[in-house]
Protein backbone atom coordinates (compact mmCIF):
# COMPACT_ATOMS: atom_id res chain seq x y z
CA UNK A 1 0.00 0.00 0.00
CA UNK A 2 2.33 2.48 1.13
CA UNK A 3 4.90 1.27 -1.92
CA UNK A 4 2.13 2.24 -4.51
CA UNK A 5 1.12 5.51 -2.84
CA UNK A 6 5.02 6.47 -3.14
CA UNK A 7 5.01 5.37 -6.61
CA UNK A 8 1.97 7.62 -7.73
CA UNK A 9 3.58 10.53 -5.77
CA UNK A 10 6.60 10.16 -8.07
CA UNK A 11 5.07 9.66 -11.28
CA UNK A 12 3.05 12.77 -10.06
CA UNK A 13 5.56 14.85 -9.98
CA UNK A 14 7.11 13.73 -13.47
CA UNK A 15 4.33 15.01 -15.12
CA UNK A 16 4.32 17.91 -13.39
CA UNK A 17 7.94 18.65 -14.09
CA UNK A 18 7.53 17.41 -17.98
CA UNK A 19 6.44 21.00 -19.66
CA UNK A 20 9.68 22.65 -18.33
CA UNK A 21 12.04 20.20 -19.08
CA UNK A 22 10.96 19.91 -22.39
CA UNK A 23 11.18 23.75 -23.00
CA UNK A 24 14.98 23.63 -21.24
CA UNK A 25 15.61 20.58 -24.05
CA UNK A 26 14.41 22.30 -26.66
CA UNK A 27 16.16 25.78 -25.82
CA UNK A 28 19.36 23.50 -25.35
CA UNK A 29 18.55 21.87 -28.76
CA UNK A 30 18.68 25.32 -30.53
CA UNK A 31 22.49 26.27 -29.27
CA UNK A 32 21.01 29.17 -26.75
CA UNK A 33 21.36 28.66 -22.81
CA UNK A 34 17.70 29.86 -21.28
CA UNK A 35 19.21 32.55 -19.21
CA UNK A 36 20.56 34.18 -22.73
CA UNK A 37 17.84 33.86 -24.83
CA UNK A 38 16.53 36.74 -26.66
CA UNK A 39 14.05 38.67 -25.17
CA UNK A 40 11.70 40.58 -27.34
CA UNK A 41 12.39 43.29 -28.95
CA UNK A 42 11.64 46.82 -27.95
CA UNK A 43 10.74 49.84 -29.93
CA UNK A 44 13.43 52.68 -28.89
CA UNK A 45 12.35 56.07 -27.61
CA UNK A 46 11.77 58.54 -29.80
CA UNK A 47 13.70 61.74 -29.15
CA UNK A 48 12.50 64.94 -30.99
CA UNK A 49 14.66 66.84 -33.37
CA UNK A 50 15.23 70.42 -31.56
CA UNK A 51 14.30 73.43 -34.14
CA UNK A 52 17.06 75.32 -35.87
CA UNK A 53 18.12 77.97 -32.98
CA UNK A 54 17.09 81.07 -35.35
CA UNK A 55 13.66 79.50 -36.30
CA UNK A 56 10.42 80.33 -34.65
CA UNK A 57 12.39 83.33 -32.27
CA UNK A 58 9.60 84.89 -29.92
CA UNK A 59 10.48 88.62 -29.04
CA UNK A 60 9.72 89.75 -25.69
CA UNK A 61 6.22 91.19 -25.53
CA UNK A 62 7.46 94.84 -25.07
CA UNK A 63 9.88 94.61 -28.01
CA UNK A 64 6.95 93.66 -30.25
CA UNK A 65 6.18 97.01 -31.93
CA UNK A 66 9.17 96.78 -33.87
CA UNK A 67 9.91 94.21 -36.67
CA UNK A 68 12.59 91.21 -36.12
CA UNK A 69 14.63 90.24 -39.63
CA UNK A 70 16.68 87.23 -40.18
CA UNK A 71 20.01 86.77 -41.19
CA UNK A 72 18.69 86.92 -44.94
CA UNK A 73 16.80 89.83 -44.71
CA UNK A 74 19.89 91.42 -42.73
CA UNK A 75 22.28 90.34 -45.36
CA UNK A 76 19.99 92.25 -48.10
CA UNK A 77 19.69 95.26 -45.87
CA UNK A 78 23.56 94.96 -45.88
CA UNK A 79 23.70 96.01 -49.06
CA UNK A 80 21.53 99.18 -49.00
CA UNK A 81 23.38 102.05 -49.26
CA UNK A 82 21.42 104.21 -46.59
CA UNK A 83 20.78 101.43 -44.08
CA UNK A 84 22.83 101.57 -40.76
CA UNK A 85 23.17 98.68 -38.27
CA UNK A 86 23.90 100.00 -34.71
CA UNK A 87 26.14 97.75 -32.61
CA UNK A 88 24.66 97.38 -29.07
CA UNK A 89 27.64 95.14 -27.71
CA UNK A 90 30.08 96.91 -25.78
CA UNK A 91 32.45 99.19 -27.49
CA UNK A 92 35.35 96.89 -26.42
CA UNK A 93 33.81 94.52 -28.46
CA UNK A 94 33.08 96.04 -31.26
CA UNK A 95 36.47 97.56 -32.05
CA UNK A 96 37.35 93.53 -31.93
CA UNK A 97 35.00 92.78 -34.69
CA UNK A 98 31.98 94.10 -36.27
CA UNK A 99 29.29 94.31 -39.15
CA UNK A 100 30.90 96.97 -41.82
CA UNK A 101 29.59 99.95 -41.34
CA UNK A 102 27.81 99.23 -38.19
CA UNK A 103 28.02 102.21 -35.43
CA UNK A 104 28.86 101.69 -31.99
CA UNK A 105 25.87 101.85 -29.96
CA UNK A 106 26.37 99.98 -26.26
CA UNK A 107 22.92 99.55 -24.28
CA UNK A 108 24.56 100.93 -21.19
CA UNK A 109 25.96 104.08 -23.05
CA UNK A 110 23.23 104.60 -25.92
CA UNK A 111 23.11 108.48 -24.80
CA UNK A 112 27.09 108.93 -25.17
CA UNK A 113 27.05 107.39 -28.37
CA UNK A 114 23.95 108.40 -30.06
CA UNK A 115 24.77 111.95 -29.43
CA UNK A 116 28.25 111.76 -31.25
CA UNK A 117 26.65 109.70 -34.00
CA UNK A 118 23.05 111.61 -34.13
CA UNK A 119 23.30 112.94 -37.61
CA UNK A 120 24.41 109.83 -39.39
CA UNK A 121 21.72 107.91 -37.16
CA UNK A 122 18.91 110.62 -38.22
CA UNK A 123 20.02 110.46 -42.27
CA UNK A 124 18.96 106.27 -41.89
CA UNK A 125 16.02 105.77 -43.61
CA UNK A 126 16.28 102.27 -41.47
CA UNK A 127 18.41 101.49 -38.37
CA UNK A 128 19.45 97.62 -37.50
CA UNK A 129 20.29 96.76 -34.10
CA UNK A 130 21.98 93.70 -33.10
CA UNK A 131 24.03 92.06 -30.84
CA UNK A 132 25.04 88.17 -29.08
CA UNK A 133 22.33 86.88 -31.06
CA UNK A 134 19.60 84.90 -30.05
CA UNK A 135 18.89 84.87 -26.11
CA UNK A 136 20.82 88.53 -25.67
CA UNK A 137 18.55 91.09 -24.96
CA UNK A 138 21.06 94.19 -26.09
CA UNK A 139 19.67 94.69 -29.62
CA UNK A 140 16.39 95.11 -28.14
CA UNK A 141 17.03 97.29 -25.37
CA UNK A 142 19.25 99.38 -27.76
CA UNK A 143 15.84 99.41 -30.24
CA UNK A 144 14.03 100.40 -27.53
CA UNK A 145 15.60 103.39 -26.81
CA UNK A 146 15.95 104.45 -30.35
CA UNK A 147 11.94 104.03 -30.81
CA UNK A 148 11.82 106.13 -27.38
CA UNK A 149 13.62 108.77 -29.23
CA UNK A 150 11.20 108.99 -32.38
CA UNK A 151 12.12 106.92 -34.71
CA UNK A 152 10.17 104.75 -36.18
CA UNK A 153 12.51 102.68 -38.97
CA UNK A 154 13.71 100.61 -36.18
CA UNK A 155 14.57 96.47 -37.19
CA UNK A 156 16.35 94.05 -34.39
CA UNK A 157 18.57 91.53 -36.45
CA UNK A 158 18.25 88.88 -33.74
CA UNK A 159 20.85 86.17 -34.97
CA UNK A 160 22.99 88.69 -34.09
CA UNK A 161 26.55 88.95 -34.14
CA UNK A 162 27.08 84.90 -33.60
CA UNK A 163 24.71 84.15 -36.87
CA UNK A 164 26.91 87.08 -38.82
CA UNK A 165 30.09 84.72 -37.81
CA UNK A 166 28.40 81.28 -39.23
CA UNK A 167 28.03 82.34 -42.30
CA UNK A 168 31.47 84.14 -42.91
CA UNK A 169 30.39 87.29 -43.37
CA UNK A 170 32.57 90.22 -44.24
CA UNK A 171 34.29 91.64 -40.78
CA UNK A 172 35.35 95.58 -39.37
CA UNK A 173 37.49 96.68 -37.03
CA UNK A 174 37.76 99.88 -35.24
CA UNK A 175 36.10 102.63 -35.62
CA UNK A 176 35.70 103.73 -38.88
CA UNK A 177 33.81 106.83 -37.94
CA UNK A 178 35.65 107.63 -34.88
CA UNK A 179 37.27 111.08 -35.85
CA UNK A 180 40.78 111.22 -36.30
CA UNK A 181 43.38 112.96 -33.33
CA UNK A 182 46.32 114.59 -35.55
CA UNK A 183 49.81 113.81 -33.52
CA UNK A 184 50.85 116.96 -31.59
CA UNK A 185 54.19 118.41 -33.26
CA UNK A 186 56.21 119.47 -30.90
CA UNK A 187 58.91 122.17 -32.65
CA UNK A 188 62.21 121.13 -32.69
CA UNK A 189 64.36 123.80 -30.77
CA UNK A 190 67.36 125.57 -33.06
CA UNK A 191 70.57 124.59 -32.11
CA UNK A 192 72.37 127.20 -30.72
CA UNK A 193 75.25 129.18 -32.58
CA UNK A 194 78.51 128.23 -32.52
CA UNK A 195 81.39 130.92 -30.48
CA UNK A 196 83.07 133.26 -32.60
CA UNK A 197 86.75 133.32 -32.32
CA UNK A 198 86.58 136.90 -30.58
CA UNK A 199 84.01 135.78 -28.55
CA UNK A 200 86.51 132.89 -26.97
CA UNK A 201 89.64 135.42 -27.08
CA UNK A 202 87.70 137.74 -24.78
CA UNK A 203 87.01 136.06 -21.78
CA UNK A 204 90.78 135.02 -21.86
CA UNK A 205 91.51 138.49 -22.31
CA UNK A 206 89.38 139.52 -19.10
CA UNK A 207 91.41 137.10 -17.00
CA UNK A 208 94.86 138.92 -17.95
Amino acid sequence: MKKSVLLAFFFGLMALGAGPLAAAAETAAKGVSPATEAKPATSPTTVPTPKPLYVDYQPPDWAKDWEHVTFEKAKKYHTKRNILFCDARAKSEYDDGHIPGAIPLPAGEADKYYAMYEKKIKRADKLVTYCHGVGCRLSEKAAKFLVEKGHKNVAVFFGGWPQWMEHKMPVEKGDPYAPKVKPTRVPTPAPSPAPTADAVAKPAADKK
